[in-house]
């Protein structure tokens, strides 16, 4: 029974309170690349709340989500900088 409170709590009702909240604040484009983060999220709340065994595949997946998310907001980070500096020299 509990596992299925936090499915619906945690997983579901939450992540999705999150991203609309998200989507106030940054763009759509970049608010789905950190929806990728509800993965996490739902692994370490039944680590917490659950005491789910936290098996190396969890942490393999979590660290490609992570490098998946911290990767794309890099290249974002350069496209914004090149851009600023193009605008610039235009002015």
């Amino acid at each position: 029974m509990m596992s299925i409170i936090y499915l619906s709590v945690f997983s579901s009702v939450l992540s999705s309170l999150f991203s609309t909240r998200a989507l106030t604040v940054l763009p759509a484009s970049q608010m789905s690349v950190f929806n990728n983060l509800a993965t996490l999220i739902s692994i370490g709340a039944g680590f917490l709340v659950l005491s789910e065994p936290l098996e190396g595949y969890h942490i393999i997946g979590g660290s490609l989500i992570l490098l998946g998310v911290i990767g794309t907001n890099i290249g974002r980070v350069s496209l914004v900088r090149t851009s600023l500096k193009e605008s610039k020299v235009k002015a």
